[in-house]
């Protein structure tokens, strides 16, 4: 089965004003959308809430909140493997999870919209609702690859 977790993220605009010496952060909070995360294989006693431990994993390192950011969960959903229906919309990329050691280790692979895009994958560990060991690789159609590090872009060894 898979479990499915919604999440909706929002950015406070008023943060970018704020003098933190000046009392309490002003409050203009937008919606900005938010990510699919997908967990393959999760067992039945997990589908069936009698694993709480699996449960506050996820709570505890998908979600975070401070006068800047928050990411939230707005739905859950278990849908067995043999459901072919999308699990997100065609333009949403969703993130492959799984749970190494308490952290939550994600990947995602993007399929490009145009022949001429490249394809992208990341990978990265949520843990405490901080995305960390964050890398990116681009793939070109042409078969090269490219590797995001620290700000620059370069060609993979």
């Amino acid at each position: 089965m898979k479990y499915i977790v919604q999440t909706q993220i929002r950015e406070n605009y008023g943060a970018h004003d704020w003098d933190s010496h000046k009392g309490v952060c002003p409050q203009y909070w937008k919606y900005k959308g938010g990510n699919t995360y997908v967990f393959p294989d999760v067992s039945i006693a997990v589908a069936s809430n009698k694993d709480d431990a699996f449960y506050s994993i996820i709570k505890n390192n998908l979600t975070s909140a401070d006068d800047y950011y928050e990411e939230y969960i707005v739905g859950e959903e278990l849908i067995d493997d043999s459901d072919t229906a999308p699990i997100c919309e065609d333009w949403e990329t969703p993130i492959i999870c799984n749970i190494v050691n308490g952290a939550i280790h994600c990947t995602t692979d993007s399929v490009p919209q145009h022949l001429e895009d490249a394809r992208k994958k990341e990978t990265f560990v949520m843990l405490k609702g901080v995305r960390e060991d964050y890398t990116l690789r681009y793939h070109l159609f042409d078969g090269r690859v490219l590797d995001w590090k620290g700000g620059e872009i370069c060609l993979a060894a």
